[in-house]
């Protein structure tokens, strides 16, 4: 999902994983110039990890995954902004080692079908429990809501989320 900085040559990345859900792992030595993790650490890459560690986990190695779809998406510099921007609502939306098996099925067939970006929001959000096809806008009940509040996590109707910050807004109707 994505790679943080730590210190000269470590790194922490926020990985959605089949078994443990959302992980972060310490990654020693990723930005050294001979490691071999680097490239499949990467943000949106389908990887097998060895992830060692009692709490803190510390990834041990990685290998390019059978379900790797990314090949596709980074000749398109309008998709490979779209399925960033899916992960990064991924990272702010699960928590850690909360497994979610309709979750990981939903993220790998959005990586296999490529959707509209509102269409992938709107299967992300069934799996967590808030299906637009049931909500209102929460301040007027206007059904069928243009947008979902990340902050607040509420729908809202385009009227009423002229009213709240636009970075906190995921357009999921038009």
């Amino acid at each position: 999902m994505a790679k943080e900085e730590n210190g000269e040559v470590d790194a922490t990345a926020h990985l959605y994983t089949e078994k443990l859900g959302r992980v972060i792992a310490k990654a020693k030595g990723l930005k050294r110039i001979k490691s071999k993790l680097s490239a499949y650490l990467e943000p949106l890459n389908f990887i097998n990890i060895r992830l060692v560690g009692n709490g803190r986990l510390q990834v041990v190695d990685a290998l390019a995954s059978d379900k790797n779809e990314i090949t596709k998406i980074k000749s398109s510099a309008e998709d490979l902004e779209k399925f960033l921007k899916i992960a990064d609502f991924l990272k702010e939306t699960t928590f850690e080692f909360q497994p979610d098996q309709q979750l990981w099925h939903t993220i790998v067939n959005i990586f296999k079908n490529n959707p509209k970006l509102e269409d992938a929001y709107k299967l992300i959000l069934r799996d967590l429990g808030f299906d637009p096809r049931f909500a209102a806008c929460e301040i007027c009940q206007k059904e069928n809501p243009e947008f979902f509040n990340k902050e607040n996590q509420t729908f809202l109707c385009e009227n009423c989320a002229t009213k709240t910050n636009k970075n906190d807004l995921l357009l999921i109707n038009r």
